[in-house]
């Protein structure tokens, strides 16, 4: 059985964002001890490390919730996890189309840019300026 701060050092986790993902139903709520204190078993640690290497692939905690729960429910399948997993590959690949037009946007009115410019004279600052959407 592990303390909060056993816990946190052995997934490199604040303390308070266990608390967090207690609170938000991520990860259940531990036993406690007679003397009040948290008590984790070593699940806990295997559920850390999931949410932690699932909220790097992008995932939102609450689709990590959502995982949780396939995970838990008998009748659901790897095709279940498959569509979730290609859901969040379409919206990476949206995100990235968006990017993509950001930066050409900041990078179209930053060559236009002069050091001799004015505040006023500034294609960045005019640009943002506008009040039409791009």
């Amino acid at each position: 059985m592990l303390t909060i701060n056993e816990l946190s050092k052995s997934t490199n986790t604040n303390s308070e964002t266990i608390r967090y993902y207690e609170k938000i139903g991520i990860i259940p709520k531990p036993k406690l001890l007679e003397n009040g204190y948290r008590s984790y078993d070593n699940e806990y640690i295997i559920k850390i490390k999931f949410i932690i290497k699932a909220k790097k692939l992008g995932f939102t905690l609450r689709e990590i919730k959502e995982l949780f729960s396939n995970a838990l429910d008998p009748v659901k399948t790897c095709n279940n996890i498959s569509d979730i997993a290609l859901a969040k590959i379409e919206q990476i690949e949206h995100q990235i189309y968006e990017l993509s037009k950001m930066k050409e946007l900041l990078y179209s009115v930053s060559i236009e840019c002069n050091p001799s410019y004015s505040i006023e004279e500034c294609p960045i600052m005019n640009n943002l300026m506008k009040n039409k959407e791009d």
